[in-house]
């Protein structure tokens, strides 16, 4: 009997060596498989991980360029902001400009300018220019005494000026030429004795 109750007591044990192996066979395959699936996991944070690092460079490179761009379209708009400006400026100029010289029109053509001259008888000019040493009135001249002495009056202003002369000759075949800057623009001739010529010379 009592080698039997050993034999069992063995077999017993036995048995729970073997369930024991069973065991441990299986959390041996739980944590190969764990470390599989670990090893699985880890792998999938690398890619997910160079993905997102991939995926950081493209959208730095993408803003990057956005900002490039950016930077050049508010160049390009500064640009044409001052190339507007200096336009409009030198626009403005010139307007101030016309503005001003035709103030300076208006102000020369609202001058008046006028001169009454003779000169008495028995004179004569060898040089034949007639000089008209009595002024009897004038108006907006400032060099008289060169009118006196050269006979040739100066547009001190720009205007449109009327010229009358009128001159009694004692002689024949004298008359009088009315010259600009050399040009001869007008001519009146006495034939007789004792006779009056006169002209009128819008100029």
């Amino acid at each position: 009997m009592k080698s039997v109750a050993q034999a069992l007591d063995v077999n017993a044990v036995q048995s729970k060596i073997h369930s024991l192996e069973q065991k441990t066979n299986s959390l041996t395959i739980n944590q190969n498989a764990r470390g599989q699936d670990f090893l699985a996991l880890y792998n999938m944070t690398r890619v997910i991980d160079n993905n997102v690092n991939q995926m950081g460079k493209q959208l730095t490179t993408q803003i990057l360029r956005q900002n490039a761009t950016t930077v050049t379209h508010f160049n390009d708009f500064i640009n044409r902001f001052h190339d507007i400006e200096t336009k409009q400026n030198a626009s403005s100029a010139e307007f101030v400009s016309k503005i001003s010289s035709l103030d300076g029109k208006v102000a020369n053509n609202s001058k008046k300018v006028a001169i009454t001259a003779c000169r008495g008888s028995s004179k004569s000019f060898p040089d034949a220019v007639v000089r008209f040493s009595t002024v009897r009135s004038e108006i907006g001249i400032n060099n008289i005494a060169t009118f006196k002495s050269s006979g040739k009056f100066v547009c001190e202003i720009p205007g449109l000026y009327y010229i009358s002369a009128h001159i009694r000759t004692n002689s024949g075949s004298n008359g009088i030429y009315v010259r600009k800057n050399s040009n001869y623009i007008a001519y009146s001739e006495a034939d007789a004795v004792s006779s009056y010529s006169s002209n009128q010379y819008p100029l």
